[in-house]
């Protein structure tokens, strides 16, 4: 039932971009950082279509058989795994998302936590066939697309007990963002890091003038093109998944007698 719901909630979003509900640029920051694995590739000279469609179609069966929950980076996740080192052939662990990257079948995520002062993190891939589960403890996002500044920040911002009680998300709201600072002097151009370069000394600032902060990238309209999705690339995308659970709801009530 669960992944029924998920499959019917996840049609939903598509239907409602497909019949016009939502406009193209708001479906498209959601689907953006929901659902990034399905975006066309990253390296804009090695995109093929074919590939790119027959890949999908595996992730949505993969989805039908695992239900996956929308997350962020930022959000505290439990996620069980089947192991054959243990005795109950499972391994469960909780952190938060630092990292989503790539697309497709390669996609994962990578969960990170701090057990007795020592940091730890698994890399995980979202579409591994031995993931078990995925629980979402607290669905949030944070300032920043990747936190992976948490592993020189103070262990605080990075510990989180394994018996946390998850915390529900109503349905339909949005995600909150929480606007959490850590302190980081040696690196800029990132917004969940507090600025204060101004004090730092100038030796110091000299001893990092030669990392490549290139604030012009923003900017780039042909890099951004070649990273992110186009409207025909996301056109495609829609029909196929709609396509793919019209043909899933044909064959449903066929199973139910």
């Amino acid at each position: 039932m669960e992944n029924l719901y998920f499959s019917i909630s996840f049609c939903i979003l598509i239907k409602s971009a497909v019949i016009g509900k939502w406009s193209a640029e708001i479906f498209r920051n959601t689907l953006r950082f929901a659902c990034p694995e399905f975006l066309p590739s990253q390296l804009y000279g090695k995109r093929n279509h074919l590939y790119e469609k027959l890949e999908r179609m595996d992730m949505l069966r993969r989805r039908e058989r695992l239900e996956i929950p929308e997350f962020y980076v930022g959000s505290i996740l439990a996620v069980t795994m089947s192991v054959p080192y243990t005795a109950s052939k499972l391994h469960r662990f909780v952190g938060i998302c630092i990292q989503r990257e790539w697309r497709g079948l390669r996609h994962y995520f990578m969960l990170r936590n701090v057990i007795h002062n020592e940091g730890f993190e698994i890399r995980y891939d979202l579409y591994n066939p031995t993931l078990v589960s995925i629980e979402v403890l607290k669905l949030e996002k944070r300032l920043d697309d990747e936190l992976l500044y948490l592993r020189d920040a103070l262990p605080k911002y990075s510990t989180f007990p394994f018996d946390m009680e998850p915390q529900p998300h109503q349905p339909g709201t949005p995600v909150p963002v929480n606007e959490l600072k850590v302190s980081r002097w040696e690196l800029r151009d990132f917004k969940g890091i507090q600025d204060f370069w101004h004090l730092v000394p100038l030796f110091r600032k000299l001893r990092y003038r030669k990392v490549r902060f290139m604030p012009w990238e923003k900017f780039d309209l042909i890099a951004d093109y070649k990273i992110n999705a186009t409207a025909d690339d996301f056109r495609d995308f829609v029909r196929q998944v709609d396509q793919e659970y019209d043909h899933d709801a044909e064959k449903s009530p066929q199973k139910a007698s």
